[in-house]
């Protein structure tokens, strides 16, 4: 008896001496608006490099013609379902390891990186059940045969490489929940720079002319150099905080639940999502055919850009809120939520204004390299009604981070429901049945998601209300 209490001691203390050397760990445990900066920079740049993926497939494959830049548009909300799954899976794992630091417990920590791990493995395989069926969601999104054909072939080639996509977004939400967010940044952007040399070669006559599945082999190739970094950090080198151990490995249904409470819903947050942007594109090919097609999902993609500051925020939000929830220090997490909306908000509208003073700048350069004039005005005015949305967006993204921080993710689903419950019919009933056509369409979201704003910061005010309530009286 006395031996295993000497031996549970001894281990206490490598613990805690672990958790005093990891630089990242420290830095959780600190400062924490300074730890949301520190931490905030590296995930900005890593999702601006993902983000180029898809714009620098999009700026490529525009030199195809308006059917091709269409297929790879359609195309994005179906590969966004796999994405979803891989990145619910990783804010699962990534929010219990926070909350397993706040508490001061490493097992729990290394148990849950290794579920998040298999579980990625396992369920890459899901998106193999969606490659029979591509073409039919096309042609019930309303796409034309040809449309059809194209986009298929390109989602098949992405889907068929899953696995990278999904044991990289675990292996980076891992590394980020132990407060690692530079080594992803540098895998994330070997492979982005990759894809960039890559795709042209891959796409044109002068390399291997495969048209658009080029953009999709460049794609996948880019995103398996990615993966193997990451698997060279967690079970090769096996330099980071958390340890995965696979010999050992055995499901444990309380580690599983960790991971699932969170993991469930963010994953349903992104299908949710998919399935809006779907029924938009639906409503866009309805009211602009093709060309409208191409202005949406061109102009989202130059959207999404401008919203990298506020979502690499609020990942960070999902670590921290994650610390300071399994401390039950719930002033900081307030005092930390306030900030980062602020912050948000600020530097959105910055950004915002700078879309929109070169609004048409950026369009030409989005639909002059394949003489798609006709496009540049539509899409010019959808960025600069979009720019409204710039400054709603951090209240949703960094609640839903609050949420699933605390092992909420049930509350962020909920608002991702609402938003596209709302968005959706707005859109639909402005554009096409009042008749206001795309602009219509435009202003519909918009409404959508002002509503939205006011629900998430109600909510999210309302939780930690609730949190700090019981934490000061258990009994309640």
């Amino acid at each position: 008896m006395g031996r295993k209490g000497s031996n549970a001691e001894s281990e206490d203390k490598i613990y805690e001496k672990k958790f005093e050397e990891t630089k990242g760990v420290r830095e959780l445990l600190g400062n924490q608006k300074k730890a949301l900066i520190k931490l905030s920079i590296p995930v900005i740049l890593t999702l601006l490099f993902q983000s180029s993926y898809n714009i620098v497939n999009t700026f490529w494959v525009a030199g195809l013609g308006d059917e091709a830049l269409a297929a790879v548009g359609v195309a994005f909300p179906i590969y966004m379902i796999v994405v979803g799954i891989a990145m619910g899976i990783g804010t699962g794992a990534s929010a219990g390891i926070s909350r397993a630091i706040g508490e001061r417990n490493r097992t729990k920590a290394n148990q849950i990186a290794t579920h998040g791990i298999v579980l990625a493995v396992l369920l890459s395989f899901v998106s193999f059940v969606y490659m029979p069926f591509t073409g039919k969601v096309f042609e019930l999104m309303g796409t034309d045969p040809s449309l059809t054909s194209v986009a298929t072939s390109y989602t098949n080639i992405t889907l068929a490489a899953s696995i990278f996509i999904f044991v990289s977004s675990v292996g980076n939400s891992i590394m980020r929940g132990e407060g690692d967010t530079k080594r992803p940044m540098y895998a994330i952007a070997f492979g982005a720079i990759l894809n960039v040399i890559l795709d042209p070669f891959f796409i044109y006559d002068f390399g291997l002319g495969l048209g658009v599945d080029g953009a999709a082999y460049a794609g996948a190739l880019s995103m398996a150099i990615s993966c193997i970094a990451f698997i060279y950090w967690l079970l090769i080198k096996k330099d980071t905080f958390v340890q995965i151990d696979l010999r050992n490995f055995k499901f444990k249904k309380d580690i599983l639940k960790e991971i699932l409470v969170v993991g469930v819903p963010a994953s349903f947050t992104q299908f949710t999502m998919s399935i809006s942007s779907i029924l938009l594109n639906a409503t866009v090919l309805l009211i602009g055919g093709t060309v409208g097609a191409s202005i949406f999902t061109t102009g989202w993609k130059i959207v999404s850009i401008g919203i990298i500051p506020t979502q690499g925020l609020a990942i960070a939000m999902i670590t921290l809120a994650g610390v300071s929830y399994g401390e039950k220090n719930i002033p900081k997490l307030r005092d930390l939520y306030k900030y980062s909306i602020k912050l948000g908000i600020g530097i959105e509208f910055i950004i915002g204004l700078i879309f929109f003073v070169f609004a048409g700048q950026i369009s030409y350069i989005f639909t002059a390299i394949n003489g798609s004039v006709e496009l540049h005005d539509g899409l010019t005015m959808f960025l600069k009604i979009m720019v409204f949305f710039y400054v709603m967006i951090p209240v949703n993204v960094i609640t839903s981070s609050i949420f699933q921080g605390v092992r909420l993710g049930n509350l962020s689903l909920f608002t991702t429901i609402i938003r596209s419950i709302l968005e959706v019919p707005f859109a639909f009933v402005l554009g096409y049945v009042l008749g206001y056509g795309l602009i219509g369409v435009w202003i519909g979201m918009l409404i959508g998601d002002l509503i939205v704003v006011t629900v998430s910061y109600t909510l999210g005010t309302y939780v930690i209300n609730s949190l700090e309530r019981v934490y000061k009286n258990p009994n309640i």
